[in-house]
């Protein structure tokens, strides 16, 4: 395309493309211009074939071949148109009608007239980007992917596209598994939890033991003491006594002249005054042990109270760290079990309603799936049965009918049609942050895919 083509607002649909000719009906339908733009849709579209085939990001538009403005940030309108264009769902009706148009000149050989034959699987795809309906790879958990289901022929031919509701959990395998791993994860918990605990309860016990120990050692220690003192002081007391009274017995003998009753009296009065004295100093002496005693008492229970403080800290840390890793595992088996990435039958419903083909003539709709489809529900399109096929289990008592074998052996051109689809950049790596853009993406990437196809043929 030249630089001045999308300037050239009256389109000839016959010069165009059959990838373009669906799309710009649409958006001249859906979004007809009001004033003569600078950009015609087919400048825009090219750009979005671009970003599908060469470009991984809209910067990088700036340096392609199909831009033609030198406005540096003219990639953001790139982008708002494109945006613009999947808010009305316009890739996907594009799509819808394509494949709607194409499915009665498919030549289906292979396929009855009244019944229908149909090839079912999932593909995931890495995500880099992306924001919504990302779930875990069960294949290899470290890696979130976003997967879609599609339905396609036996020619390799597309018919229908949906992402897979990741947040429901439809399987009776996924729950059992949850209520298995939630048992074993409690009991594990409780039974280090109980080691703990009976742990740090020994610990506390020995901590008061030697703590009692310490205080009765301390109580013999006051006690001897007291004891010391009050013999001490007694024998002081004994000793003054025998001074005294010795002095006292040499002064009356040594006096000639009798002493007056007066002289006697305050003989008496200092001595009982010595006394007092040396009552009160032995009392003192002891308040003084007391407050000792009780400051050392004091002393040891701030000593005690504190090691228990700490024990306690401690414990309440493991018990905290262990709440911690009981969420973080919580956390994770919710992430796998409620969003992991399996076949979910809740999708083929889904995939089945997507259909836009004409089924006037059909009855019955068989489609083939791997191991994983293999379920006993029932489902329905317009009031047709659809009858899954899938391989039976190797423990299970009926085996896999001949028929049926014959047609899991074509379920290579499933996997076949997800190599070529993943040869598109665009889809190989979701970049696309929300999943209606990404969905855009796809819808373009499927009339481009169906349009090779048919040239090819």
């Amino acid at each position: 395309m030249n630089s001045k083509e999308h300037h050239n607002y009256n389109i000839s649909y016959s010069s165009l493309s059959i990838t373009y000719t669906y799309i710009i009906k649409l958006v001249e339908k859906i979004l007809p211009h009001r004033r003569t733009p600078k950009y015609s849709y087919v400048y825009y579209l090219n750009n979005f074939m671009a970003l599908l085939k060469e470009v991984t990001s809209y910067k990088a538009l700036g340096n392609h071949k199909t831009t033609t403005s030198k406005y540096k940030f003219h990639y953001e309108t790139i982008r708002k148109e494109f945006d613009r264009w999947t808010k009305h769902n316009i890739f996907e009706l594009a799509a819808k009608e394509y494949i709607k148009d194409i499915f009665p000149n498919i030549d289906n050989s292979e396929i009855d007239s009244d019944t229908l034959t149909l090839f079912m699987d999932v593909v995931k795809i890495n995500n880099i980007s992306g924001s919504e309906g990302i779930g875990i790879n069960s294949e290899y958990t470290k890696k979130n992917i976003t997967p879609l289901s599609f339905i396609c022929t036996n020619n390799k031919y597309p018919l229908a596209c949906m992402p897979v509701n990741v947040d429901i959990v439809s399987t009776t395998q996924n729950i059992e598994r949850k209520k298995n791993c939630d048992a074993k994860r409690d009991k594990k918990l409780q039974q280090n939890l109980d080691k703990i605990k009976y742990n740090k309860i020994k610990q506390l016990d020995a901590t008061k033991k030697n703590i009692e120990k310490k205080l009765l050692r301390e109580e013999k220690i006051k006690n001897d003491t007291l004891q010391q003192i009050e013999q001490k002081l007694i024998s002081q007391q004994k000793r003054k006594e025998k001074q005294k009274n010795k002095k006292i017995t040499a002064k009356k003998n040594n006096k000639i002249k009798k002493l007056t009753s007066e002289q006697e009296t305050t003989i008496e009065n200092t001595y009982l005054n010595e006394m007092n004295e040396s009552y009160v100093l032995s009392k003192q002496q002891k308040e003084i042990c007391n407050v000792k005693f009780v400051n050392n008492v004091a002393n040891i229970n701030k000593i005690h109270v504190l090691e228990i403080k700490k024990i306690t800290r401690q414990f309440n840390k493991k018990e905290k760290n262990q709440i911690k890793k009981r969420q973080d595992i919580q956390k994770y088996e919710d992430s796998i079990n409620k969003k992991i990435c399996q076949h979910e039958l809740s999708a083929v419903q889904t995939t089945l309603n997507n259909l836009p083909i004409n089924l006037e003539n059909i009855k019955l709709i068989n489609i083939v799936g791997d191991g994983s489809y293999l379920t006993k529900q029932c489902f329905q399109l317009n009031g047709i049965p659809v009858h899954m096929i899938a391989p039976n289990k190797s423990n299970q008592l009926k085996n896999t009918s001949v028929e049926n074998k014959q047609m899991l052996k074509l379920r290579y051109t499933i996997e076949n049609f997800f190599a070529s689809l993943k040869q598109y950049p665009r889809i190989y790596s979701r970049r696309e942050r929300k999943l209606k853009n990404f969905m855009s993406c796809v819808y373009l990437a499927l009339i481009d895919y169906i349009a090779k196809k048919i040239k090819i043929n």
